[in-house]
């Protein structure tokens, strides 16, 4: 791709199967890493992380998936809105709008999972 032009996922690219609309996965990588695992636990298991005050959307530019005991899991996140959806679980919390700094805490943890240029 050149710079500006946005990724375009193959028709039979891998999906969330959860969410509606079914959203492709362009990229994705384990999260191996405990410390990035830690990062991840503090920022969407912290209630002060979330308000009531995002947009009313979800485009999901980025998702967790993992399975438990009672099935497949999907938290959605969308940079763009502000806010989180989770799929397959309860959200534990009463707010899904992302913080401003809980935005780039975030950020920075995804930088970490996918450096720039890979």
């Amino acid at each position: 791709a050149t710079p500006g032009t946005p990724l375009q996922a193959q028709p039979d690219a891998p999906r969330f199967p959860t969410s509606q609309p079914n959203f492709r996965i362009l990229s994705q990588t384990p999260v191996m890493d405990e410390d990035l695992r830690e990062d991840l636990g503090k920022i969407f298991g912290d209630d002060g992380n979330f308000d009531s005050t995002q947009d009313n959307c979800m485009y999901a530019e980025m998702g967790l998936a993992w399975s438990s005991a009672m099935g497949n899991n999907e938290l959605l996140v969308s940079f763009s809105c502000n806010r989180v959806e989770a799929r397959g679980f309860a959200w534990p919390h009463p707010n899904t709008g992302m913080k401003p700094n809980t935005v780039k805490k975030l950020s920075e943890v995804v930088q970490k999972l996918f450096p720039p240029g890979t």
